[in-house]
């Protein structure tokens, strides 16, 4: 196998070899971290690595497996308090030139839907790799971080003389409940 290519951020498929997989590792700057925890709008981003193999997949695809790998800083929902996260995910993506039978075709080629397999993409020039390591991470992400212990209380509001309302009030069936007791009796 080759040498990983850690310079290297895009990937065009007529460079590569049918008969060998090409091996990449993409560590980004910290520069580079700093801007896409902007993007994102996690407070830290490091530990950022993006390492996996491009290898001939099907007639004229390509097959991309890979690992991200990251450390993410976040607000935790409820206390504000930062929160932690190491982030450990596989990536795949199957390059295809052709549509086949996991993607049906909406008007043109620019609108496509994918029925089954998230990995399909179709073929292009080649892969960005940022653009990739963007995309997996965004979907690794936790949407409502929470800091350990960190617990919601409640809290009720209501004007003078109002009954305030509870959880247990806002149940759409709760009135059926009691109707079905009443009935019972």
């Amino acid at each position: 196998m080759n040498k990983p290519k850690t310079e290297i951020e895009e990937i065009f498929f007529t460079d590569l070899k049918h008969n060998k997989p090409f091996n990449f590792d993409l560590c980004p700057s910290p520069q580079f971290n700093q801007a896409l925890s902007k993007e994102l709008g996690v407070s830290n981003l490091s530990k950022l690595r993006l390492k996996g193999t491009l290898s001939a997949f099907s007639q004229n695809g390509w097959l991309l497996k890979g690992h991200l790998g990251a450390t993410v800083v976040q607000t935790c929902v409820i206390s504000l308090e930062p929160v932690n996260t190491r982030i450990e995910a596989s990536v795949t993506r199957k390059f295809l030139p052709t549509i086949d039978s996991t993607i049906e075709t909406v008007g043109n080629l620019e609108d496509i839907e994918l029925n089954q397999d998230e990995t399909v993409e179709i073929l292009g020039k080649g892969v960005n790799l940022r653009e990739l390591l963007k995309e997996a991470l965004l979907l690794e992400l936790p949407f409502y971080p929470k800091a350990e212990g960190a617990t919601l209380k409640t809290l009720t509001f209501s004007g003078v003389g109002v009954k305030t309302m509870s959880d247990q009030d806002a149940r759409p069936f709760a009135g059926l409940a009691v109707l079905k007791d009443k009935f019972r009796k």
